[in-house]
């Protein structure tokens, strides 16, 4: 699938889900930025049910 096509499904498969266009642009692999922090984990201290 070429990059127009991606393009154009993503899309018309977001706009379906989250009724509204969203801007999509397709980057090369590599050219985005790594995050640097690390994950955050959380306990759930809620009471059980």
């Amino acid at each position: 699938m070429d990059r127009v096509a991606l393009k154009n499904r993503l899309r018309k498969d977001l706009k379906e889900e989250l009724r509204g266009t969203p801007e999509i642009r397709i980057e090369n692999f590599g050219t985005l930025e790594r995050t640097t922090f690390k994950a955050k984990r959380i306990a759930d201290k809620r009471p059980k049910a």
